[in-house]
């Protein structure tokens, strides 16, 4: 017998039982497409909670009262796009859409679903963080599993870019049925930024389903916004054009959302401005050194913001005084050492080559600085050093492979 058949014994089975109970609901098992699986959980109620006609139902009201800020005019446009790309909806007719400022700047907007296979409404809650949407397909006519897995998989987009979806397992609740729901996951990350989320039920003749995507999909793709950053319209990027040093001072590593690790993305907006500007040495130093205990986080932000405004060889102006600063910080500026000795080897000059040997004397940051000497020392003198230098056992094999790229620039092969 085939899958469909045994779907539809299956169910006249249960109507004979209890009619009543079972006139509007729908039982799904098997497989017929490995790019979807459908399981069964025992996770309740969170991921099955049905509240995805609430949403709906909420951003319709909001759209209806609320009011469109122009400025974010090329954000809906891009909302568009994305929504386009990551969905099989090339004939969305849009209706309407609205602006608010919550904790960050939010988009809603709603487009009316014209397709061969779907019909209905589809609203965006478009954040900082997520693109949330919510779908309201009307009497998609789903009676069997294949059915409601051909719906998806025309619905989503698989295997292409942004967001490059792969198999999805759908969990059902533990009875099977979808007006209970459903719920399916993919997550490249620990944390939320690269989440794909789906979950919703059938409520009567219409499906609600909500898709929630992290917003790190559309860093490489339409949005001419940066993600995870709260000002949107107009963006940071162009608003802190018109503050001051100290307002942008002020607003670095200020904390968006508990270990959330998306800080990041704010931080380097704000850090390159003001390495765009220019720093004093006494800007440079404190930049780096009001960020503990994240002091190697900081250096990265700095470092890489000095590389993308195209000015590496300030590092010569700032080196000295940001080494003896993590000196006296101590052993917690290991990795803040490491980034500000990569920085020098991207303009690498014999000036930072004694103070590489003096921190490999007094067993300070020795790692770093023996790795800038192996990128970067091309004297015949610096090598002999090296050669006479003792280190600890595990950096034996570092300082071998350091005298070999040695000995490569000077042409001193050993015979």
């Amino acid at each position: 017998m085939t899958i469909e058949t045994n779907f539809m014994t299956l169910k006249s089975a249960l109507i004979l039982i209890s009619l009543s109970c079972l006139s509007s609901e729908f039982l799904f098992a098997g497989d017929v497409d490995d790019r979807i699986q459908f399981e069964t959980s025992k996770i309740t109620p969170a991921p099955f909670s049905r509240t995805q006609d609430i949403e709906f139902f909420a951003f319709e009201k909001a759209l209806e009262s609320g009011s469109f800020d122009t400025q974010a005019q090329s954000l809906l446009g891009a909302a568009e796009e994305f929504t386009k790309a990551v969905f099989n909806l090339r004939q969305l007719k849009f209706l309407r859409a609205i602006t608010r400022r919550d904790e960050g700047d939010v988009l809603l907007a709603e487009w009316k679903i014209e397709g061969p296979f779907a019909e209905g409404l589809l609203t965006l809650e478009d954040t900082p963080v997520f693109s949330n949407y919510v779908f309201r397909i009307v009497d998609p006519d789903l009676t069997s599993q294949q059915q409601f897995k051909m719906l998806l998989l025309n619905l989503l987009v698989f295997e292409k870019s942004p967001i490059d979806l792969p198999r999805l397992k759908i969990d059902m609740a533990v009875d099977g049925l979808l007006t209970n729901g459903f719920y399916g996951q993919v997550s490249r990350s620990a944390t939320l930024n690269s989440i794909f989320r789906v979950s919703g039920y059938m409520r009567g003749k219409d499906l609600f389903l909500e898709v929630q995507i992290g917003k790190v999909f559309t860093q490489k793709y339409y949005y001419p916004v940066t993600p995870f950053v709260p000002e949107r319209f107009p963006p940071l990027t162009q608003t802190v054009k018109s503050w001051d040093f100290w307002q942008i001072r002020h607003e670095i590593g200020r904390e968006l959302a508990p270990r959330s690790g998306i800080d990041e993305y704010r931080d380097t907006i704000l850090i390159d401005e003001l390495v765009r500007r220019g720093l004093s040495q006494e800007q440079f130093i404190e930049l780096l050194q009001n960020s503990e205990p994240r002091l190697s986080y900081r250096a990265g932000l700095v470092l890489g913001a000095m590389e993308r405004a195209n000015q590496k060889a300030s590092i010569t102006r700032y080196f000295e005084p940001a080494l003896a600063m993590y000196e006296r910080i101590g052993t917690r500026a290991n990795s803040a050492v490491d980034s500000l000795f990569r920085a020098a080897t991207r303009n690498c000059t014999s000036q930072f080559e004694p103070t590489a040997m003096r921190l490999m004397k007094s067993s300070k940051f020795e790692e770093a600085a023996l790795r800038y000497l192996t990128r970067c020392a091309s004297s015949e003198e610096m090598l002999r050093q090296i050669e006479l230098l003792s280190v600890p056992d595990q950096l034996a094999d570092s300082k071998k492979f350091g005298l070999g790229e040695i000995r490569k620039r000077v042409g001193k092969l050993p015979q």
